[in-house]
């Protein structure tokens, strides 16, 4: 399942943006087993990589976007735009559909410790990647701080 949704109702002066995001009534989810990944676009569906997104707070109804800025930018946040896609096992979460039916997931979990002297790191993955692979990486926090970073 994929949506967007607007931020025309977030403070430009924040730094951080809480920003919920509910699922139509005919989307309402079986199970909250599921992950989010998503980027912020602007209106003229630029990504904008001085705006960071993570999710969490998800439930059967929808999840929370957390919007953190990196550094200043001259994007108004409130002209910007979530985009944002639910991965999870489609049977359990009730959302089949002919657009989720070709799509293939491959997910690892591997846990890093955030360096400072430390710019890459490698990661062992099962199987090869080949051209048109697209790479998503989650960063998981405490459900006790959803700050951002």
């Amino acid at each position: 399942m994929t949506g967007i949704a607007n931020l025309k109702d977030l403070d430009s002066n924040n730094i951080v943006h809480y920003k919920r995001i509910n699922l139509n009534s005919e989307s309402v989810l079986e199970d909250e087993d599921y992950e989010v990944i998503g980027s912020i676009i602007s209106e003229d569906n630029i990504k904008l990589e001085e705006i960071c997104v993570n999710f969490g707070l998800f439930d059967f109804s929808g999840f929370y976007a957390i919007i953190k800025k990196l550094k200043e930018t001259s994007f108004d946040i409130k002209k910007c735009y979530v985009l944002w896609m639910i991965v999870g096992n489609p049977s359990k979460l009730s959302v089949l559909s002919p657009n989720n039916r070709e799509f293939q997931v491959d997910c690892i979990k591997e846990s890093i410790k955030i360096q400072s002297n430390k710019a890459n790191y490698y990661i062992k993955i099962p199987f090869p990647l080949s051209l048109g692979y697209t790479i998503s990486v989650h960063a998981y926090y405490s459900s006790s701080n959803y700050e951002p970073f």
